[in-house]
């Protein structure tokens, strides 16, 4: 990769990969990778790992996300964003504009507030001629009455307060200020590549979580939150963006939905339930309104009658 780096950049543009004239090199690729796979090396994908519920309060006890600061508001804006609207780690959040942006804050029929995210530019959806038929991904997050301190569309509010009026129209988020003042806490300029792509990583390390944690933790948490709460898959894709069912890949299992799968493998999967069993009165009530209707009847009915009353007892 690196040598066709070079030639590309110096002499042409050339696919090592792809190309049939370059057939050779893929199948020797190839050849080593299937070797080395039977020594278990290379088969192993590395993926972020997701955000539990117990690590997130982590996050919000230790005030690394919340509206304390500049910092903190800016980094739970880039949370709440990946988590709420599902997120790809890098160029979705980058896209993210002020003019003729993506998140409109709006009101619903009852009055709640909700802020809607509307894709206009993806990785599925590259806006081009091919993509005029793609159905474009819109999802809503909405308040939080429960939990304010934790309300993303109270945060969104507050940060966009906060920011310049004469700030960049193609950029959302922005660098704090080193002195903010009471009405203003952020710089005209954008937030750099790099601060914005490492921001989840560097969160999750000042709070002693371990693991890969990434921005793209916020993607697959999003989905795995909600194919945990038995949600059905195409309300998720509907929230990841997803067209086919890569969103399974997103999902990640949880230690209790695995250790229940050993269970049942084991032999000591859940009893079923028992069988319901009438009780005393209601078996004595159902015997005596047979026994009237018995009496009701004419005689030459009332053998297979009293089969029935002995059979209900």
């Amino acid at each position: 990769m690196c040598i066709q780096k070079y030639v590309s950049e110096h002499v042409r543009n050339v696919q090592f990969l792809s190309d049939p004239f370059f057939a050779d090199i893929k199948r020797s690729l190839d050849c080593v990778m299937k070797m080395r796979a039977k020594s278990g090396i290379g088969i192993h994908r590395r993926q972020a790992q997701i955000i539990s519920v117990d690590e997130e309060n982590v996050l919000w006890d230790r005030k690394l996300l919340g509206d304390h600061t500049p910092q903190s508001l800016l980094d739970s804006q880039i949370y709440l964003f990946g988590l709420h609207f599902a997120l790809r780690g890098g160029i979705e959040h980058r896209n993210l504009r002020h003019k003729n942006s993506q998140i409109q804050l709006k009101i619903d029929i009852s009055g709640k507030k909700y802020l809607e995210y509307r894709e206009d530019v993806s990785k599925s959806n590259q806006g081009g001629l091919s993509s005029r038929k793609i159905r474009q991904k819109v999802t809503r997050a909405y308040e939080n009455a429960h939990n304010p301190e934790r309300c993303i569309v109270r945060l969104y509010e507050r940060y966009n307060n906060l920011c310049p009026p004469n700030r960049p129209d193609d950029g959302y988020y922005l660098y704090p200020l080193a002195k903010p003042t009471a009405t203003c806490w952020y710089s005209l300029k954008k937030l750099g590549h790099n601060a914005l792509h490492g921001t989840i990583a560097r969160l999750c390390k000042e709070a002693d979580i371990p693991g890969f944690r990434t921005n793209h933790s916020l993607r697959a948490t999003a989905a795995t939150r909600l194919y945990d709460a038995d949600i059905d898959e195409q309300l998720i894709c509907e929230k990841t963006g997803h067209r086919s069912d890569a969103v399974r890949h997103y999902k990640r299992t949880s230690d209790e939905q695995q250790e229940k799968v050993s269970r049942i493998l084991q032999g000591n999967g859940e009893a079923p339930e028992p069988p319901r069993k009438l009780s005393c009165t209601s078996v004595n009530s159902v015997t005596k309104a047979t026994e009237s209707a018995a009496a009701a009847v004419s005689a030459k009915d009332s053998s297979s009658i009293s089969i029935t009353i002995n059979l209900l007892k």
